[in-house]
């Protein structure tokens, strides 16, 4: 379980360890990640584009009403609160900025599971040979909020994608 954990973490962060790689300083860093935020940000808005066309008017408000949870989950997650410049100096800007990233790339993949069969059969494999691995998701701390995002989002993807598993997905987006 621990090598999983692992390899996820190392595949996830790999492109930020290789960005920060580059720099010799926090202003080179905070730049670089911040231009990776960038690019996630943009390839959400193409996903959030490509569900519009997708999807018929009355589905694809669902999709808009979580859209717009998201964001407030996302929000309160990557908030200036929770990442103080006063605890941590300037890392806790590159800390921001990856959290926006990551929040926006999981959001990206959220989206592109709508429209694209093979990306959510591949993404429901490799989550199922994670879960398999014994993590009990339900002990997780959760916020309300991300509590109710992850309850929307599963619903809303459930009323636009036939045969889709709401308790997967639930499980999906409640691991680490």
């Amino acid at each position: 379980m621990v090598k999983i954990k692992f390899m996820l973490f190392t595949i996830i962060s790999l492109p930020y360890f290789c960005l920060a790689g580059e720099c010799k300083t926090n202003i080179c860093i905070i730049d670089n990640v911040t231009e990776s935020y960038k690019n996630e940000d943009d390839r959400l808005n193409i996903e959030y584009k490509k569900v519009r066309e997708f999807l018929p008017d009355e589905k694809f408000l669902k999709v808009k009403e979580v859209q717009k949870l998201w964001i407030k989950y996302r929000d309160e997650k990557c908030s200036d609160t929770t990442y103080k410049a006063s605890d941590t100096g300037e890392e806790s800007k590159i800390d921001r900025v990856l959290c926006l990233s990551h929040m926006s790339s999981a959001r990206s993949i959220e989206l592109r599971m709508i429209y694209d069969s093979d990306f959510r059969n591949s993404i429901n494999y490799v989550y199922s040979s994670f879960l398999r691995t014994g993590f009990d998701w339900k002990q997780r701390n959760k916020t309300t909020l991300e509590n109710e995002y992850i309850d929307n989002n599963c619903r809303s993807l459930d009323s636009v994608i036939e045969g889709f598993d709401k308790e997967f997905c639930k499980e999906r987006m409640s691991t680490p």
